[in-house]
């Protein structure tokens, strides 16, 4: 709370619990709030949901949100569990008010729209809203890919707006519309099980599908 009311480019030092990460970023929390610490894109993600880090640096604003930049130093000093709490779920008449606070507050969100994905773009096209959400920085970009096209539900942490127009979100968890937790996609017909994998000749191509 203190770094998010402050005068931006003081220096601070915090101690919180990592709600989530992308390729680029984590986000730190404790019982105050949340803040975005950007480490860019030559960072090597070494933090996990959990961790309890301490942040050291110099505060900066980006997409109307107050944040700590790449040039901070941070310290893994332990581990806890960290829940979510139920994601604020949003309408384009909720994300467009939100789009258009002045200063933007990290917030748990879930979001339906479009995916659309262009080269290292992940944009998502919410009917109604004049704002377009944008994944930023997945981790698992290729894995991303394969919601190209599709209408999807998306949970994550809204970080602020970007270039006047990108809603921005570290997602955390997403989906095509509609489905439910444990519902059995179709298995394509030419997969095996992963028993013919293991009983099968070393060296030999398999096609497989199963739940990480």
């Amino acid at each position: 709370e203190a770094v998010l009311n402050g005068n931006v480019g003081d220096t601070y030092k915090v101690q919180g619990t990592v709600a989530a990460v992308n390729a680029q970023s984590f986000i730190l929390s404790d019982e105050t709030g949340m803040i975005l610490v950007y480490k860019g894109k030559t960072w090597t993600c070494d933090v996990a949901k959990g961790d309890i880090v301490v942040v050291t640096g110099a505060s900066a604003t980006y997409a109307k949100a107050v944040q700590f930049g790449a040039t901070c130093e941070y310290e893994k000093v332990g581990k806890a569990e960290f829940k979510d709490g139920e994601a604020q779920v949003l309408d384009a008449a909720l994300i467009d008010a939100m789009g258009d606070e002045e200063v933007a507050t990290i917030k748990l969100v879930k979001v339906k729209g479009t995916l659309q994905v262009s080269g290292n773009y992940f944009n998502v096209n919410f009917e109604g809203s004049k704002y377009t959400g944008s994944v930023t920085y997945p981790a698992d970009a290729e894995g991303l890919k394969a919601y190209d096209g599709k209408e999807v539900e998306i949970t994550g942490y809204y970080t602020g707006i970007s270039s006047s127009k990108y809603f921005n979100i570290l997602y955390t968890e997403i989906k095509v519309a509609g489905e439910e937790p444990g519902d059995e996609p179709e298995v394509p017909a030419d997969t095996v099980k992963v028993e013919a994998v293991l009983n099968g000749n070393v060296g030999d191509t398999y096609k497989v599908q199963g739940t990480v």
